[in-house]
């Protein structure tokens, strides 16, 4: 009995060596999104209370650093405290068959987007989707998110194709680290 038990233990213990030395693939792309606390943006266009004043972003590993879950909220400021409505799933998992990050999200309305992530010659975290609205109709997104030297901010542009298949952008949103207890 304590022959197995012990080969159970250094198995597991190379296990969790062969892990720790082998970085997730996913380790540039979302690495810097997931270290410490979630990301806020205010909402540029609040016209009246039915909108959120704000947008966090939160982001957690799955196990081994394989894939991640993240969720998008909109934030609405009310006496007392703040009430939170989910806008977006997020998910991104590595893909070994393909050798690609593959980047899905989930709506409360029931879109979709689907694509892949990628880190660009500039050092850029790029995401390029088709999206699929609730109608069925489709269109393609482009996320280009840039971090500031100091990791606590980065630019998310947002671009649609146009009818000549190119880049237009769409949106762009500047989103602050703020550490949390979660």
């Amino acid at each position: 009995m304590k022959r197995s038990a012990l080969f159970v233990t250094l198995v597991g213990f190379l296990g969790q060596l062969a892990q720790a030395q082998d970085l997730s693939p996913l380790e540039p792309l979302v690495g810097k999104l997931i270290d410490g606390g979630e990301w806020r943006t205010p909402n540029p266009d609040r016209a009246d209370e039915n909108q959120p004043d704000s947008f966090a972003l939160r982001y957690e590993w799955g196990p081994h650093r394989r894939h991640m879950v993240g969720e998008l909220v909109g934030i609405f400021a009310e006496r007392g405290g703040e009430r939170e409505v989910r806008y977006w799933t997020l998910y991104m998992f590595y893909n070994p068959a393909s050798r690609e990050a593959r980047a899905m999200q989930v709506g409360w309305n029931g879109a979709i987007a689907d694509g892949v992530a990628f880190v660009d010659a500039d050092g850029r975290v790029v995401i390029e989707q088709t999206l699929q609205a609730p109608d069925g109709s489709t269109s393609e997104i482009r996320h280009v998110e840039t971090f500031d030297a100091s990791g606590e901010s980065y630019r998310a542009e947002v671009f649609g194709r146009d009818a000549d298949g190119e880049w237009q952008p769409m949106r762009e949103w500047l989103w602050t680290r703020h550490r949390t207890d979660r």
